[in-house]
């Protein structure tokens, strides 16, 4: 005997729980990148600011593409849901 089949709502539920996964992911990156520009900027400024900001930042997305990759996952399983 078949038991627990998830209905339309447990369907939605678990979407909606899967994109706010990939929200909190997103959210996450963009704040750890902020406070490592505002440390940067506190404690290591200096005449090259610009360029040195836009190198690290550049350098942060690159190395955050597993978790990019899979916040965009859980968006994609989240709205097929």
């Amino acid at each position: 005997m078949i038991i627990d089949v998830p209905t339309g709502d447990d369907f939605k539920s678990s979407g909606i729980d899967f994109l706010n996964l990939a929200w909190d992911t997103l959210i996450s990156l963009s704040t750890k990148l902020k406070d490592a520009e505002y440390f940067y900027n506190v404690y290591y400024s200096d005449e090259n600011e610009e360029v040195i900001d836009q190198l690290s930042s550049e350098q942060y997305w690159k190395q955050a593409q597993r978790p990019l990759s899979t916040a965009l996952s859980l968006i994609q399983q989240g709205t097929e849901f």
